[in-house]
């Protein structure tokens, strides 16, 4: 089997908790993101937020690498979807 193949059932396996994370929150808090709490995450990561928040999904995964899904599911980002600084995607 390649690592290729491991890769992506672990990804759909991330995607699909963060699917049964985000159908379990109130619809008035899907697609909020708080980006000054994102923010100072990103900073200590070395990651600038004005970077992160317009590139896609595969540059975020790549530079947040095993935090990427922990930091999508406390966040909420919409995938490929820029952020904009009032918190909405």
């Amino acid at each position: 089997m390649s690592s290729y193949s491991k890769a992506s059932k672990k990804d759909e396996q991330d995607l699909k908790a963060y699917q049964e994370k985000k159908a379990a929150q109130p619809e008035a808090v899907q697609g909020q993101v708080d980006t000054k709490a994102l923010q100072k995450d990103l900073e200590g990561k070395g990651i600038a937020l004005s970077t992160f928040s317009n590139a896609d999904e595969a540059y975020r995964k790549r530079t947040l690498k095993e935090d990427y899904a922990a930091m999508k599911l406390k966040y909420g980002w919409l995938y490929d979807q820029p952020i904009k600084a009032d918190g909405n995607v």
